[in-house]
């Protein structure tokens, strides 16, 4: 295999590493928003029987 051919499958493993790395970083930040929100729609049900 040649050289130029060995660099450009190190580049796109290190990119596919990197996606998997930012897909992973939004699934944990959607995850975390999913529970704000739940829980400040609780909050807010529980305010809205208090009324």
């Amino acid at each position: 295999m040649a050289q130029s051919d060995i660099l450009f499958f190190e580049l796109v493993k290190k990119n596919k590493a990197r996606l998997k790395e930012k897909l992973y970083s939004a699934l944990r930040s959607k995850a975390k928003i999913n529970d704000l929100s739940e829980r400040l729609l609780t909050k807010y049900l529980e305010q809205e029987k208090e009324l």
